[in-house]
C-alpha cells in the first residue's frame, strides 16, 4: 500500500504542467508520510513554497462480509492567479468519489412545473 500511495503522489506531481511564471521552481517546504500496515491506515501531506497544499488519509474498510475496500478523505488547496484561495475537499469510499468545493458547478433549480410533475408521478406510484 505504501508503494501505491507513493506512486499516486509521484504521478500527481509529474502530471502537473509546468508554468512559465516561475511556478516550476516551487519547492516542497513540508512533507509527511505515515503508513500503518497492521491496520491499513495511512496519511500523507505536503506543502510547497508557492502555497499548494495536499492532505490525505485513508483506511481499509470492510464493506460486506466478503468485500473489503478503502476509505479516503483529504483536500488540496492553492491560490488562484486572482488571489482567490481554491480549496477542494473529498471523500472516497464505497459510495464513490465525492468532491466538495465552492467552485464546483451546481445545477439550476428545477422549474416549478417539473417539480409538480414529479410529485404527481410519486403520488400515482403510491396509489
Amino acid at each position: 500500500m505504501k508503494v501505491f500511495a507513493l506512486a499516486a503522489l509521484i504521478a500527481f506531481a509529474a502530471a502537473r504542467p509546468a508554468s512559465s511564471d516561475g511556478e516550476a521552481a516551487a519547492e516542497t517546504v513540508a512533507e509527511e508520510y505515515e503508513a500503518n500496515p497492521e491496520d491499513g491506515t495511512y496519511k500523507w501531506s505536503y506543502k510547497t513554497s508557492n502555497g499548494i497544499e495536499r492532505i490525505e488519509s485513508g483506511a481499509q474498510k470492510q464493506i460486506t462480509p466478503e468485500d473489503a475496500g478503502m476509505t479516503q478523505q483529504g483536500q488540496w488547496s492553492y491560490q488562484a492567479p486572482d488571489g482567490t484561495e481554491v480549496v477542494f475537499k473529498f471523500t472516497a469510499d464505497e459510495n464513490g468519489y465525492q468532491p466538495d468545493s465552492a467552485l464546483l458547478p451546481v445545477p439550476p433549480p428545477m422549474p416549478a412545473h417539473v417539480v409538480k410533475l414529479l410529485e404527481s408521478i410519486a403520488r400515482r406510484a403510491k396509489a
